[in-house]
């Protein structure tokens, strides 16, 4: 009988464990799907400014450069889309570890994924990438700001600045960067601290890169 026992709360424990991983699944599923439209977004958004390329050619140096790094950038986007609609087949370990890939073709240096987070720093985590979305939204509406300030200079200086390609380019990291985190809520507890870690070591990044 107690043998019995034992065995019962192992197969009640294996159960447990099998629905949560089952339920982290289905909320792997769901985040890649909304990040799938949130490329699409992103994708609509460079074409947007494609077209502000488009315009300046002819008159503008570097312009026909500028638009064959915008489709360069649409290039990058279609590849994680691609990889999302592969992931479809994934079992629930693979497409864990494809949310991690995504995000790793940001990094400007290895990150290390932490496989044992406990509750505490779960909730440190949370809450960072909470404030942290605010901010992101708040530093893509100055990038644009500064996009548009700069289209203003190039139309009197007739072209394209280095200025110009470093706010696109720091726009478009962050761009995604909004993308992977506005669902932060439904990540792992590994994949919500690999993000947190992920936008630590890029803000280093381009805080150094400013120097």
């Amino acid at each position: 009988m107690k043998y019995i026992v034992i065995l019962t709360l192992i197969l009640i424990f294996a159960s447990s464990l099998f629905a949560v991983s089952d339920k982290q699944n289905n909320l792997n599923i769901t985040y890649l799907d909304k990040l799938d439209l949130k490329l699409i977004e992103s994708i609509d958004l460079i074409l947007a400014f494609n077209k502000t390329a488009a315009n300046m050619k002819g008159y503008i140096e570097g312009a026909e450069d500028f638009s064959e790094y915008l489709m360069g950038l649409t290039m990058e986007i279609s590849t994680l889309r691609k990889m999302i609609q592969q992931s479809q087949d994934f079992d629930y370990q693979q497409r864990e570890i494809t949310i991690r890939n995504f995000m790793e073709e940001l990094q400007p240096e290895k990150i290390i994924a932490i496989d044992e987070i406990d509750e505490d720093l779960d909730k440190q985590n949370t809450k960072y990438l909470e404030q942290r979305l605010i901010k992101l939204n708040q530093q893509l509406n100055s990038y644009r700001a500064e996009i548009m300030k700069e289209e203003e200079s190039i139309s009197e200086t007739q072209k394209i600045s280095q200025k110009y390609l470093g706010i696109h380019n720091r726009h478009f990291v962050y761009q995604l960067l909004y993308c992977f985190t506005q669902d932060y809520p439904i990540l792992s507890k590994t994949n919500r601290q690999f993000l947190k870690d992920l936008i630590i070591t890029i803000d280093m990044n381009i805080y150094k890169q400013k120097l």
